[in-house]
């Protein structure tokens, strides 16, 4: 099985954006920079749609910018395309979101500051949510 075919087999198995298959198997195909381009131009790959797709998961997952970003820079992709992506986020509404599941566990004001903080969001993001407790 040529690298093409099995690069073709991951991609039909579960979306991936061309930095995460470059950072996955760069060592063991040395030529999966050219492969990606190729795929990226035969729309194969999206890396807009995947990070868009990838950022409203996270986001439902409670994950805040700063956990988002960092998974993406895991993933393999640069500093400045996590920073455009994520200024598409809008931190206060996914904010409340976790706030509300964190009331309900009946926690308190300190303890929910904190979760917030291991999730990802900002202290002006928290604050300005939280003032309103």
């Amino acid at each position: 099985m040529s690298n093409r075919e099995k690069v073709l087999r991951k991609l039909s198995r579960r979306s991936y954006s061309s930095y995460e298959l470059i950072f996955k198997l760069r060592s063991e195909m040395p030529e999966i920079k050219e492969i990606t381009d190729e795929f990226l131009k035969k729309g194969y790959i999206n890396d807009e749609e995947w990070l868009k797709d990838f950022i409203k998961s996270e986001e439902r997952k409670g994950k805040g910018p700063k956990a988002i970003g960092a998974k993406l820079y895991s993933k393999g992709f640069p500093r400045e395309t996590i920073e455009s992506a994520l200024l598409m986020t809008e931190p206060q509404e996914a904010i409340q979101t976790a706030l509300k599941k964190e009331l309900k566990k009946g926690k308190d004001k300190p303890k929910i500051i904190g979760a917030l903080v291991r999730k990802g969001y900002s202290w002006d993001d928290i604050n300005l949510i939280t003032d309103m407790l």
